[in-house]
């Protein structure tokens, strides 16, 4: 039950929504003072009011019912960006990015607005909320340490989270900062398995970003990760997996993968997976021509400045 909760979660993670954006999680939620957890019980004219279950950052509200300004989150929304007005579903949970406002009416329940306007609300999954809940209580958690490199250590660790959303979002966040190191190759080498595509892609693309960024040291499991990579640059179901694979063969710093490229280029069944072989093939060619005769060049450029002037 609690893999199909987490595989239940990873699914809407990777669905697109309504409000949604592109941010992470984790970035989504550095800059609220509060962040809470509500059900919607209904809008009473430009407010929706949440009956807060629990507070995960910021001191406690003075009652359990509050109203949050939805009618202004979305008229003063970017509709260039955020298309879809932000609307609640009665009875169902949300998670909460809210700043306190004045309340006028001293009867009234207390009275906020939305960080980050229409994207203020994420609903919580109707199943694996409670994977979603401890990845959130997680980063809030990283995010008040102030310590960079404790912070980036925890991400770290998290890559081999059996919890989707931390495993999602530290992923994410390593290729958004170009974080990965050669150590970081035996916590993503098995995700080349996971059941997502997306992940699959992410994490080819990440060991990509790292062979690129330590092109000088060859990692020790070099024919282990070539391997690997041919497999997926064969095999893989997902034409994006493919495509990401298929590059990352470049980037391995041993190894002739040429035969492997145009074999990828003359008898991948998808187009997009024959295009980027036969770049890369190109690419290799061109680059192989243009090394002599740069070293020519600069040969006769130091001759002419070694010969002896009268």
């Amino acid at each position: 039950m609690k893999t199909a909760a987490c595989m239940v979660v990873l699914g809407l993670l990777f669905a697109p929504t309504a409000a949604a954006e592109a941010r992470n999680l984790y970035e989504w939620l550095a800059v609220a003072e509060f962040v809470a957890v509500g059900e919607n019980l209904g809008t009473h004219g430009k407010y929706t009011e949440f009956r807060i279950d629990r507070i995960l950052r910021g001191p406690a509200f003075p009652t359990e019912r509050v109203r949050v300004n939805v009618r202004r989150a979305n008229r003063d929304r970017d509709r260039y960006v955020v298309k879809e007005a932000l609307r609640f579903d009665k009875g169902r949970s949300y998670l909460l990015l809210l700043e306190r406002t004045e309340t006028r009416d001293a009867d009234a329940p207390p009275t906020f607005e939305f960080v980050r306007g229409a994207r203020g609300a994420r609903e919580l999954p109707p199943e694996g909320a409670t994977a979603y809940l401890e990845a959130v209580e997680r980063f809030l958690r990283l995010q008040d340490l102030n310590d960079d490199r404790r912070v980036w250590s925890e991400l770290s660790s998290m890559l081999e989270d059996p919890n989707p959303v931390l495993l999602e979002t530290a992923l994410e966040l390593h290729l958004k900062f170009r974080r990965g190191s050669l150590e970081l190759l035996g916590s993503v080498r098995p995700l080349f398995d996971h059941p997502s595509d997306a992940m699959r892609e992410r994490a080819i693309l990440l060991v990509e970003q790292i062979l690129q960024r330590h092109e000088e040291e060859p990692p020790r499991e070099s024919a282990a990760l070539l391997s690997e990579l041919v497999a997926k640059a064969r095999r893989d179901p997902s034409v994006p997996v493919r495509v990401a694979a298929t590059r990352a063969l470049v980037a391995l710093p041993q190894g002739d993968v040429g035969p492997i490229l145009e074999e990828i280029a003359e008898e991948d069944p998808d187009q997009a997976v024959r295009y980027e072989a036969e770049r890369l093939l190109l690419e290799r060619e061109t680059d192989e021509k243009e090394t002599p005769e740069r070293a020519a060049a600069d040969g006769s450029v130091r001759s002419e400045a070694d010969t002896p002037r009268d």
